[in-house]
């Protein structure tokens, strides 16, 4: 009896690519309608080995992707297909949709089972989602054409939800397959990266932490968990300016940013440009 092995570490990759080529590792993607695909052994792949497709650190549709590798191993003995990269970050002001297709076939039977892996970490991700699906394919056909390209059946799936500022996941499967001489096998990854929905869980939270002072007894407690709203809301403030305020500049002219600019100092009760006057 021989085993499988599919396995996808951290999230998903990217990379510029060329035209699909066939009986190759390749992968494609899709980030909110930004679309491509890189193949083995092409321009886009800084490694030159057969079999490991290495992608350049880049930002696609304001995905920011680092360290993203591609291995697939064919043998007699053991055939294995993996994905991983060390970092996938949204780094604009909006969620973004997600997906991400590896595949290479020409994998050499007979096998009769499957082990599948996913793992990976979440941070300043709330409200984030990743789901991970494993396809295996008797047919033998190439995978990942396009982001949506998965040939054969399904033999695996997980789905993860960042709940909480520094999340993790990870999940192990195996069953049964009926692969001839040669086969093909295929990794998704599809979801949503937004910043916005961790910005949004930290004012849910700030909200709940000062209606909570208010029914604290104890006076050091409510120190302490004073600390903490503060300690929330000196990440959450930054957060923003990193983010938001980002995007807003980015986004916005400099006429709509000077009408937004007056338009809080009126409400906050401030006069733009001057200073205020010292204390007698």
């Amino acid at each position: 009896m021989r085993t499988i092995v599919l396995a996808a570490t951290s999230i998903f990759a990217i990379a510029v690519g060329i035209a699909p080529a066939h009986a190759t590792l390749q992968i494609a993607w899709d980030f909110g309608g930004t679309t491509g695909q890189c193949v083995d052994q092409t321009a886009c792949d800084l490694n030159l080995a057969v079999g490991t497709l290495q992608l350049a650190d880049q930002v696609i549709n304001g995905i920011e992707v680092n360290g993203s590798i591609q291995t697939s191993t064919k043998s007699a003995t053991l055939d294995i297909l993996n994905t991983s990269s060390l970092s996938v970050i949204n780094t604009t002001g909006s969620d973004i949709q997600v997906t991400v297709t590896v595949s290479d076939n020409n994998f050499i039977g007979p096998v009769t089972q499957f082990s599948s892996a996913g793992s990976g970490v979440w941070q300043n991700a709330v409200g984030s989602n990743i789901t991970l699906n494993w396809y295996n394919d008797p047919g033998n056909a190439q995978g990942a054409d396009t982001a949506g390209d998965t040939p054969g059946s399904l033999i695996d799936t997980f789905t993860s939800s960042a709940i909480f500022a520094a999340d993790s996941f990870s999940h192990n499967g195996s069953g049964a397959v009926s692969d001839g001489a040669l086969f093909s096998m295929t990794e998704q990854a599809t979801g949503t990266l937004g910043p916005l929905r961790c910005l949004r869980h930290e004012h849910q939270q700030m909200d709940q932490r000062i209606r909570g002072l208010f029914r604290i007894p104890d006076l050091d407690e409510m120190k302490k968990q004073t600390r903490a709203l503060l300690d929330l809301t000196r990440r959450h403030l930054a957060r923003e300016e990193q983010v938001m305020f980002t995007a807003a500049r980015e986004a916005l002219t400099s006429g709509v940013l000077a009408a937004c600019g007056e338009e809080w100092a009126k409400f906050r009760g401030v006069v733009i440009g001057i200073e205020p006057a010292p204390n007698a």
